[in-house]
């Protein structure tokens, strides 16, 4: 059984960051009160800085606020990109009782206008097509003769 791989949501994307930067706020004010340099290089203890503490936390609280909020609002606006389009017959699901042809979607929702034409590929196809169905009519055509004699 293949196991499904979780979709991480602009809210849990949002949480995560947050609590990077919650942490990173504690180990701020742990250095305040525990001086780590102090700590680990033995280095003779400082005084504690509660401003120069709080300067550095409005600074990560700034920047948590900035990055998290860009981050929910570009994942948010990703995900209202998604296109959910069936897969046999190309219809678009508009909302969760109304499905759209595709040209249809695309000309309500963006204003665009479709010509049409055909690739290479399917004009080679057609002129096959055509050729083959000029062939039989000919061959019924020449069958229809003969029989009729």
């Amino acid at each position: 059984m293949k196991k499904r791989r979780r979709q991480m949501t602009p809210s849990k994307i949002a949480a995560w960051q947050m609590a990077v930067y919650t942490a990173l706020l504690l180990l701020v004010w742990a250095n305040e009160f525990l001086d780590f340099s102090a700590i680990i290089y033995g280095t003779a203890p400082r005084t504690m800085d509660f401003v120069g503490a709080c300067l550095i936390s409005a600074f990560v609280l700034t920047t948590a606020i900035v990055n998290i909020g860009h981050t929910y609002l570009v994942q948010a606006e990703m995900l209202q990109g998604l296109v959910t389009i069936c897969s046999h017959c190309r219809k678009i699901r508009v909302n969760e009782d109304l499905w759209s042809g595709l040209e249809d979607y695309v000309i309500r929702f963006t204003g665009v206008d479709f010509t049409h034409g055909l690739c290479p590929e399917c004009y080679e196809g057609e002129i096959r097509e055509l050729d083959a169905g000029m062939k039989q009519i000919e061959q019924d055509a020449a069958a229809g003769e003969n029989g009729g004699v």
